[in-house]
This record gives C-alpha cells, sequence and structure tokens, in this order.
C-alpha cells in the first residue's frame, strides 16, 4: 500500500479533485498582482533580501526568523517580484485543496473529501492568505501535510516522513 496510490481512488474523485483545484487555482492565482505589497509583506521581503540566509533570518523579534531564510532561498531562485514573492503562498493554498481532500477522503469518504476540499478551494480566507507573500498558508499546509501522513498510519507512510515531520514541527 503505497501513500500515493492513485489507483484505490475512484475514476469519478479524481475528476472531481482536479476540477475543484483548477477552479482553487484559478481564484487564487487571479489577480495576485493587483494589489501592491502591504507593509509586513514588504518586511519579508526586505529581510529575505538580504546577502545571506542567516542574515535574512532578522533581529529574531516577531517577524521574519525562519520565514527571512525560507524566502531568502527560494527568491534566489524564482526573483522577488511582486507577483513571485506571492506565487510560493498561492502554490501553498493550491496543494492545500489537495491535501484537505485525502484527509476527508482517509478519515470518511471520497465524497467528503470532494465535498472538503470545494470549501477550502472558495473560501474567502483559503483565497485571502493563499494570495498574501507571508507564511501563514505555507504554516497551514505543512501542518495539515503532517496530520496527513499521521492518520494514514506508519505502515503507509514513506521512510522519510518521520524526518520531515520532526523537522516541520520543529520550524512552525
Amino acid at each position: 500500500r503505497g501513500y500515493l496510490d492513485m489507483e484505490k481512488r475512484s475514476t469519478l474523485y479524481k475528476i472531481t479533485i482536479l476540477s475543484i483545484i483548477f477552479i482553487g487555482a484559478t481564484l487564487r492565482l487571479r489577480g495576485l498582482n493587483f494589489q501592491s505589497l502591504w507593509m509586513d509583506e514588504i518586511h519579508v521581503l526586505a529581510y529575505s533580501s538580504r546577502s545571506t540566509w542567516q542574515a535574512a533570518f532578522g533581529p529574531g523579534g516577531i517577524c521574519c526568523t525562519y520565514e527571512g531564510a525560507f524566502y531568502h532561498s527560494l527568491y534566489s531562485i524564482i526573483g522577488n517580484s511582486d507577483f513571485s514573492a506571492r506565487m510560493v503562498s498561492a502554490f501553498a493554498g493550491i496543494l492545500l485543496i489537495l491535501i484537505t481532500a485525502e484527509i476527508g477522503r482517509e478519515i470518511h469518504s471520497e465524497s467528503t473529501g470532494m465535498v472538503s476540499s470545494a470549501f477550502i478551494a472558495v473560501s474567502y480566507s483559503g483565497i485571502y492568505f493563499s494570495q498574501e507573500a507571508r507564511h501563514y498558508i505555507i504554516t497551514t499546509m505543512i501542518l495539515w501535510g503532517i496530520f496527513l501522513l499521521l492518520i494514514r498510519g506508519p505502515d503507509r507512510l514513506p521512510k522519510w516522513a518521520p524526518n520531515i515531520c520532526l523537522v516541520a514541527l520543529c520550524f512552525p
């Protein structure tokens, strides 16, 4: 039993989830750079634009600890425009739709997974936080992803999952 064993899902589930993900992706990517960055987003962008990832940690206050280092590494690859800064959260929000569907399917049924993913795909908060250049939706995606791994049980976990879970929980 693999942890990504798609053969066990019905065709209706697969098509519905792909449709919901497409709708959610459209809502998250539409108008991603419509507004200019907010002050807190600029603050993160400023820290993440420092010369090293260690300097991107900032002063260790309430902002920009691991977030600055994470974005520093990412922005060195994708650039740091308004669009690319918010794109990271948008992709995390899109992935959260799939994770939510799988949690619903694991806990109850495929129809529960479809309904729960539809709710997160069109929810105002889900879309709003997916369009911010902050860590909120990324942290939510990581925590729900860990929850999904844990409810699947140890016999269905990949060998690397406990290590990843431990690292993710150390840097929330």
